[in-house]
């Protein structure tokens, strides 16, 4: 969450700083009141100044240009896309002279909470808040008792009873003992006692509450002003609430005053988790925008699921199938809902199809109506409703930035003059570094560069056409094309220029020797279908003892140790060569760099002498390096085309697939609360006989249950596949006696299936379609010959940069920073325009 000075805050200042005609008499007056603010010679204004105040005396000559400060706060808005400041009416520290401790405690807070580095510390401990739950021990086993049994109170608040249950092991109830089977099946992942999860938990809460005082500290240590209404009003007061409600839950865990708290803390993890990340917020408000639009179609599918299970309740009635099928409206409109999720269509209309082939026509046209149409038409319109979100947030971010710039200019313009001289545009990034520390440390050379990207007539000044580029502008990401020198050039320059190292290089970056890899890949492809031909045409074969002997005594263990010789000899090849950051650039060969590691370390492990010695391992390995091979696909144009948009589109896919791991995450808790221990092999437990002669039992589901987290979420991906879970939703209705706990299954079905996954498919079909259309287009690659660009990248000479000369000397490129709201096409578009340049007036 970033901190940013409130809107009417800067028309304040801003007004303040001028008359409204251009001279800067109020605001010379205002820039003495915050000097003055600043030369306090308090101890908190001295400790600011020693830690983050670089030189404080220059600082204090920034505030002889009136409307900096004001217009800093609006460009870091419209540079990070803030559509609506979440801050409004925040804490002003640079408009309370009286009272100058608090206000250097505000702008301590402001500047540690924007950190990059604290924020995905907060992000880390929430995340690990979150993970307690797949690992502690889950609240059903914790309170659990048979019929008839008396176990201690004391027992049951410690984890004796989780670990029993979890563990336990028996004969599978009518094999005689010969069989043993899990009597609580699980996933056997709570590696945490209660005693541990306290103390994990309690340490997370801790870092939460100085987060959640600095915070309350930027907005001058007042609660009113923090919980002001707002944009950020909802998630500040979850932040807060399930903070404070997870701290009374450990409280009563720690002093066992209250154990029924638990049960919530899932649910509370959750709200904090989403609170924290203005993705998942902005992507379940776009999900809770299309349920009026998706709810109507769904209307029309339950009447007509009614009005066709009433046709079949009196058609069928007194028959075998009417009496297993649709004995009744309710059972009857369930078999439906069966069929059109397609979970097992055909079974349900044969029994009906092989007494009478008519009954055909009646399945069939259900299925036409509601699976082919109704379902496709839901489809449609998230895809729809997706679309026009995004082209909603496009226009409203290009809209907000424009006035936020626009009035940000016009607080630094002086004296009317229709444009910004260099001079403070410098002092401006000064302030950027300092105070927002969100959008990176801008360099003296990167500023030059920003600078002249903006000063696209190369006057020396910028007007306000220009100015308003500055939101895009500092997205850009500049790096020398040169800086990064491999480490054999650093430390022996002399040997690396030599010719016979320089064609060494030559032959390293040359496709001959890529050539050569691949065809030593193609070869070691060869030699493992060699030796697993056996297993793979299913062939019983004898054991060999010596891939075992953890010796290199046959003719395949030295052959796949030549090869991992080889795949490390290249691997260092490139890394003299390129050095690491060239190096690492590249996705491939930090693939086979750590298939290469873990193949070396595979190898001294099995031949160095210690009691593992299966070169199976090494195998195994060095299969995965055949993967590599795949680049060979890749050469081919259409294979390679939808490879990078395959990249492109996961890449950008983290905000909406967060969206349903966040919506999974809160199915499984909820089925571990309800269904948590019904799946049971126990024959102490009476539930175990109810499953015996089921469909669940007999397709050996058991491990298919709510015993703990991560079997639940493995039963939530099952769910959302959506095949067969009939026979999982099957043996819970099974052991609870019930048909009520079909709505847990019915709603994730909705919620999850039909909102959350469509809404995944229908990024994922907005964003490929965007993104075929920008590969198949043909960009101009270079400006005027002021850059290169391909994609989202530009190259140029750094020395005169759209007409504007600079101190800086090399060649750079360019990149902007990857955005959600922003595709290829748009981004290629920003820095085209960007590198032109224009005329001076």
């Amino acid at each position: 969450e970033f901190v940013s000075r409130p809107m009417d805050v800067v028309d304040e200042a801003t007004s303040n700083a001028y008359d409204g005609k251009g001279n800067g008499k109020k605001g010379q007056e205002n820039c003495s009141e915050r000097t003055s603010l600043l030369k306090k010679p308090t101890y908190l204004n001295s400790m600011l100044s020693t830690f983050f105040f670089s030189e404080e005396k220059d600082r204090l000559k920034l505030f002889n240009y009136p409307g900096v400060s004001a217009a800093a706060f609006l460009i870091r808005d419209a540079a990070l896309g803030l559509v609506r400041n979440p801050s409004e009416g925040a804490y002003d520290p640079y408009d309370h002279p009286e009272s100058p401790n608090l206000n250097a405690f505000s702008v301590l807070c402001r500047r540690v909470c924007s950190k990059r580095l604290f924020q995905q510390f907060i992000d880390l401990i929430v995340i690990v808040l979150l993970l307690l739950t797949f690992f502690e021990p889950p609240h059903w086993c914790r309170s659990f008792v048979r019929e008839g049994e008396v176990v201690d109170v004391d027992y049951l608040m410690e984890d004796g009873r989780c670990k029993e249950l979890m563990e336990s092991r028996g004969p599978k109830i009518g094999s005689n003992g010969t069989e043993i089977v899990e009597y609580y099946p699980n996933f056997h992942a709570t590696f945490l006692t209660k005693a541990d999860s306290q103390i994990i938990e309690l340490i997370c809460l801790t870092f939460l509450w100085a987060y959640f005082i600095l915070k309350v500290g930027r907005d001058g240590l007042s609660l009113f002003r923090y919980f002001r209404l707002g944009p950020a009003h909802f998630a500040r007061l979850s932040e807060f609430f399930g903070i404070s409600l997870l701290s009374i839950g450990v409280i009563f865990d720690l002093f066992s005053v209250l154990d029924a708290a638990r049960p919530l803390k899932p649910y509370l993890r959750l709200l904090l988790f989403v609170a924290k990340s203005r993705l998942c917020l902005r992507e379940i408000k776009t999900l809770v925008q299309m349920i009026p639009e998706v709810l109507n179609i769904l209307i029309v599918l339950l009447l007509f699921t009614m009005f066709y299970a009433w046709i079949a309740v009196v058609s069928f009635y007194g028959s075998e199938v009417g009496q297993k099928m649709f004995p009744n409206l309710i059972d009857g409109m369930w078999t439906l809902w069966i069929a059109t999720t397609t979970a097992n269509y055909p079974d349900l209309m044969m029994p009906a199809y092989n007494d009478n082939r008519i009954v055909a026509f009646y399945f069939i046209f259900y299925m036409v109506v509601t699976f082919f149409f109704l379902m496709n038409v839901i489809l449609a319109s998230v895809v729809n409703a997706y679309e026009n979100e995004l082209d909603r947030r496009r226009q409203e971010r290009n809209t907000v930035k424009h006035e936020k710039l626009s009035r940000a200019f016009e607080a630094m313009e002086e004296n009317e003059a229709g444009s910004i001289d260099r001079e403070i545009v410098m002092s401006l990034f000064r302030i950027l570094n300092e105070d927002f520390p969100e959008l990176g440390t801008i360099p003296e050379d990167q500023a030059e560069l920003i600078f002249a990207i903006l000063d696209r007539d190369g006057s020396g000044a910028i007007n306000k056409q220009e100015f308003l580029e500055f939101g895009d502008v500092l997205l850009l990401e500049f790096e020398k094309v040169d800086k990064f020198q491999p480490l054999l050039r650093k430390c022996a320059p002399q040997f690396y220029n030599s010719p016979s190292f320089q064609r060494f290089k030559l032959f390293i970056e040359s496709k001959f020797f890529e050539s050569m890899i691949d065809a030593i890949l193609v070869l070691n492809a060869i030699i493992v279908f060699i030796q697993s031909y056996d297993m793979l045409r299913g062939t019983i074969e004898t054991k060999d003892e010596s891939y075992y002997d953890g010796k290199i005594d046959t003719i395949w263990e030295l052959v796949e140790t030549i090869f991992t010789v080889v795949y490390a000899m290249e691997m260092l090849a490139k890394l003299t060569v390129k050095g690491w950051h060239k190096y690492s650039r590249s996705q491939q060969n930090i693939f086979d760099m750590i298939i290469t590691i873990l193949a070396v370390i595979s190898t001294v492990y099995v031949y160095y002498p210690n009691d593992f010695s299966n070169s199976n391992l090494i195998r195994f390995i060095v299969m995965s390096r055949v993967l590599r091979l795949g680049r060979l696909l890749g050469a081919l144009k259409p294979f390679k085309l939808i490879a990078m948009i395959t990249i492109d589109v996961l890449g950008r896919a983290k905000m909406v697939l967060l969206l349903l791991f966040c919506v999974c995450y809160l199915f499984a808790a909820l089925g571990v609360q309800v269904f948590g221990g019904m799946i049971t092999r126990d024959p102490a437990d009476a539930r175990s006989f109810l499953l015996l002669d089921s469909q669940f039992a007999e397709s050996e589901y058991w491990a298919n249950n709510f015993n703990d987290m991560l079997s639940a979420m493995n039963v939530i991906f099952n769910l959302l596949v959506v095949n067969n879970w009939t026979i999982c939703q099957g043996g819970f209705e099974v052991v609870t006696q019930t048909g009520w706990s079909r709505l847990y299954f019915f709603f994730f079905y909705i919620i999850g299936v039909i909102l959350a996954n469509n809404l995944v498919l229908a990024f994922i079909i907005n964003a490929f379609v965007h993104q075929w259309d920008f590969r198949h287009e043909k960009l101009e690659n270079s400006v005027a010959g002021e850059a290169y660009i391909k994609g989202r990248e530009a190259r140029f000479d750094a020395s005169q940069v759209t007409g504007t000369k600079t101190d800086v000397v090399g060649v750079y490129t360019a990149k902007l920073r990857s955005s959600a709201t922003l595709d290829n096409q748009h981004q290629h578009d920003i820095l085209r325009n960007m590198f032109t340049s224009t005329s001076s007036a």
